[in-house]
């Protein structure tokens, strides 16, 4: 195994930086990517530090700029080896549940198909906590895709989840709602009517009178019984 070298952030040549003050000028806000190339490194020797320390906030950094950097890349590997990383640990919840976390920042179809699948409690068989956990990054999905709702919405009105899979999926179906409630508001409505539809109507209460169990037929104002203030 290599060793992995931090690499120092440096300017982009894209972006103009202006004199004298704080702040570059730009059109767009581009991926923050710390100055790292994916195809100048080692990514399996990236993948191999972080699950030394998968809960290292640094690590997680630098694989979020390895995962901004992949976007533009011609292989996407660092994609395709988080997704293998991920398969290969998913008996390690540290290590498991990182990964997932990384798959939600990088948000793409692919990434969303695998924590939908994570998620779906009829799919592969995996430990329940990372089954649960993979329901909380759906939730946090920036731009959430219909693999990702309608497997909340599966889950939510599933025969076989626990209720504890349930209400998480509510939940996070709730928030996607509301992620979705700018980029395509129909969605988020009919998504927001299926939460709706979930909510059990009130309990039926027992009329009262006023005078009940007393009531008599020589009683005007509570007679018949049954009478309702």
């Amino acid at each position: 195994m290599s060793e992995v070298v931090p690499t120092p952030i440096q300017k982009r040549p894209d972006i103009v930086y202006q004199t004298g003050r704080i702040g570059i000028v730009f059109d767009e806000m581009a991926p923050m990517t710390g100055g790292l190339n994916p195809d100048e490194l080692d990514i399996e020797a990236e993948f191999d530090t972080l699950e030394a320390d998968p809960n290292n906030p640094a690590l997680f950094t630098r694989m979020r700029f390895l995962i901004n950097a992949d976007r533009d890349s011609q292989t996407g590997l660092v994609q395709s080896t988080l997704l293998s990383r991920l398969n290969s640990n998913l008996n390690n919840p540290d290590i498991a549940q990182t990964y997932m976390n990384l798959l939600t920042f990088d948000g793409s179809e692919a990434a969303q198909m695998s924590l939908a699948g994570l998620a779906d409690p009829v799919g592969i068989i995996i430990p329940a906590e990372i089954s649960h956990h993979a329901l909380h990054t759906l939730a946090l999905l920036e731009n959430p895709l219909p693999i990702s709702y309608n497997t909340l919405t599966n889950v939510m009105n599933s025969g076989t989840a626990t209720q504890a899979q349930k209400d998480t999926a509510a939940k996070a179906l709730g928030a996607v709602s509301a992620a979705l409630s700018e980029s395509d508001p129909a969605v988020a409505q009919n998504l927001a009517n299926t939460l709706l539809n979930q909510v059990p109507p009130p309990p039926r209460l027992k009329p009262k009178s006023r005078c009940w169990p007393w009531a008599t037929p020589k009683c005007p104002i509570c007679w018949p019984p049954c009478n309702p203030i």
